[in-house]
């Protein structure tokens, strides 16, 4: 059985276009035209990519707030920054990819001329990432200009910042997972 990865997601948004956000359809694979040139580019999964996109694209119905693979979410008022939160998401771009493509319809919301804005999936749990020149993820976005990217490397910074989340809380976020279903 493979290990599941942790999502981290950290934008600068006001709480009004938070709230349009959420409320707001949600995105489906098929709406961005990146996947498979970024998948193509290193081989990420085994198998038919076209395939894979094909069966994850309409898997999103309904509000973004529904879509986006939440465990936690919290929003500051005094810095504008939304995070949220999932450690044990997934180890499946069957899952991953609907997931991210709702996030990436935060683009059009994000505060503009802000910095670090990004949603990191990462095998954080399973490996010490923090001590890598190029941590490994899963997926990563980037948002610029109004626009999500599916970079190749991450950006240290992004890296630094989920990584120091979940070394603050990621003991009580297991504990609290191992409260609610009984296992990790």
């Amino acid at each position: 059985m493979s290990e599941s990865s942790s999502l981290f997601v950290h934008v600068h948004i006001t709480k009004e276009n938070l709230n349009n956000f959420m409320n707001s359809a949600a995105k489906n694979v098929g709406e961005y035209l990146d996947w498979l040139p970024w998948f193509e580019l290193k081989q990420r999964v085994y198998g038919d990519v076209p395939e894979l996109l094909k069966n994850s694209d309409g898997r999103n119905q309904g509000l973004s707030g529904h879509a986006i693979g939440a465990e936690h979410m919290r929003y500051d008022p005094e810095t504008q920054v939304f995070t949220l939160d999932n450690l044990f998401l997934s180890e499946s771009f069957e899952v991953f990819l609907p997931i991210v493509a709702a996030l990436r319809g935060l683009e059009q919301y994000i505060e503009p001329d802000t910095d670090n804005n990004f949603v990191l999936i990462y095998p954080y749990w399973w490996g010490e990432t923090s001590q890598m020149d190029e941590p490994p993820f899963n997926m990563y976005v980037s948002f610029e200009a109004g626009k999500s990217y599916l970079p190749d490397k991450i950006d240290l910074k992004h890296a630094q910042l989920a990584n120091q989340f979940f070394d603050a809380n990621g003991e009580a976020l297991a504990n609290e997972i191992i409260e609610k279903y009984g296992r990790i």
